[in-house]
């Protein structure tokens, strides 16, 4: 399984209108050629903080003997936790998406706006070990049938019809955007405390 559907359905319309009034106003803070966006949560409540990757921290040669927390820190990266305030693009029906999300129990962090702008593609990587849960929800908001997310089990397209995804980042995964057009998900690491997928984080109590 690629993605896994979640039982949510937003207004991709009214997401757009957001997008066109409250958000591309603000230049995207990009980090590299074609990939970039706007934060939704952020540790300090700006859209430009956050961006820094995890990735190179997945490469046994960086930083050999320490804890993985350890090589976050090094990057820049903090903790999830860290990253929940509230920037500058989120109000409006873009926070009650946000908020619909935390209130069935997935506590949404990290929460950006992703821009992978037209032929542009990500490097193979995978965000965390195999054995560290580590899950993404996605829903499109602007893409294209030339857009693919490709990992061991295959490659899909998920279509900006006001679906969610899961999509799990801790397995060697890779983006392309071979489209004309650029994409934007709206794309927030995630915990499901419900059991409202099959990739359960804690138990029920």
């Amino acid at each position: 399984m690629i993605f896994e559907k979640l039982p949510f359905q937003f207004d991709v319309e009214k997401l757009r209108s957001h997008l066109r009034e409250a958000v591309f106003p603000h230049p995207p803070h990009m980090v590299g050629n074609f990939f970039g966006g706007w934060s939704v949560t952020s540790s300090n409540g700006s859209y430009k903080d956050g961006w820094a990757s995890g990735e190179k921290a997945m490469d046994p040669s960086f930083m050999p003997g320490s804890t993985l927390a350890e090589k976050y820190r090094a990057i820049g990266i903090l903790k999830p936790s860290e990253y929940r305030h509230p920037t500058e693009v989120c109000f409006g029906y873009l926070k009650e998406v946000m908020d619909e999300i935390g209130e069935a129990g997935f506590n949404p962090l990290r929460a950006r706006l992703s821009l992978l702008k037209a032929k542009g593609s990500s490097t193979l990587h995978r965000d965390a070990p195999d054995d560290r849960y580590s899950v993404r929800l996605h829903l499109p908001i602007i893409t294209n049938e030339h857009c693919k997310f490709v990992c061991e089990d295959g490659s899909a397209h998920i279509p900006a019809d006001g679906s969610a995804h899961l999509v799990r980042v801790n397995r060697p995964h890779q983006v392309f955007n071979n489209g004309d057009t650029d994409r934007i998900h709206l794309i927030m690491e995630v915990y499901d405390t419900k059991h409202l997928s099959t990739h359960h984080r804690y138990p029920k109590t």
